[in-house]
């Protein structure tokens, strides 16, 4: 029996592509305030386009953060699109606690569909983890995968 496992990323749908630079900070211990999770709701929304393997992608992607209480967050990605003729889509949420000084843990799943081979349907579940050092961030991601194939 032959196993075949495809997955299609047009684009990363991660975290917010916040700079730990720009959050460094000399303030002494008793004068530092938690800064909030997530500050606001907030949302992008990006149009993909280009090829891969000699064959033709586009669509959209897009996230929404929204703040739950003042250290924890919850975001909400999805993409569609076509790759190679065929529809794809996918969809995921992380819920995290963040320490814009310090860093990020949290959990987070997807589940992608690419009308392919019948329909391709693959499902992600783990953790991630960011520690900020100054100019520096150190990410990482664990989990599952399972689908058809």
């Amino acid at each position: 029996m032959r196993k075949c496992v495809l997955v299609v990323m047009a684009a990363a749908l991660g975290a917010a592509n916040a700079s730990a630079a720009d959050l460094y900070s000399k303030v002494p211990l008793k004068e530092w305030k938690l800064q909030p999770a997530v500050d606001g709701l907030n949302a992008k929304l990006e149009a993909i386009g280009g090829s891969i393997a000699n064959k033709a992608v586009f669509g959209s992607q897009g996230a929404v953060s929204i703040p739950v209480g003042n250290a924890f967050g919850l975001q909400i990605d999805g993409a569609a699109g076509s790759f190679g003729g065929q529809a794809f889509a996918a969809t995921g949420v992380h819920g995290f606690w963040r320490d814009p000084s310090r860093g990020l843990v949290g959990i987070y799943a997807s589940y992608t569909n690419w009308d392919r081979f019948g329909g391709l349907h693959v499902g992600r579940v783990g953790g991630e983890a960011a520690a900020y050092l100054g100019r520096w961030t150190i990410e990482g991601v664990a989990g599952v995968e399972s689908g058809n194939s």
